[in-house]
């Protein structure tokens, strides 16, 4: 069973996201029959980590 998360941010957009062990979905809250992307949990950690190291970088 996959794990599910919401994200919501400052303008009301919603994601959810929904990891398995070997692929992580990720789709908008509101529109439940919109597209999905679809990643491999490796591709999906490795977008985790630059956003988070981008995060840390000063402007």
């Amino acid at each position: 069973m996959a794990q599910k998360q919401l994200r919501q941010r400052h303008g009301g957009e919603c994601l959810e996201v929904a990891a398995g062990h070997e692929v992580v979905t990720v789709r908008d809250f509101k529109n439940t029959l919109g597209p999905q992307l679809t990643l491999s949990a490796a591709a999906w950690r490795g977008f985790i980590r630059t956003l988070t190291h981008d995060e840390a970088e000063p402007n």
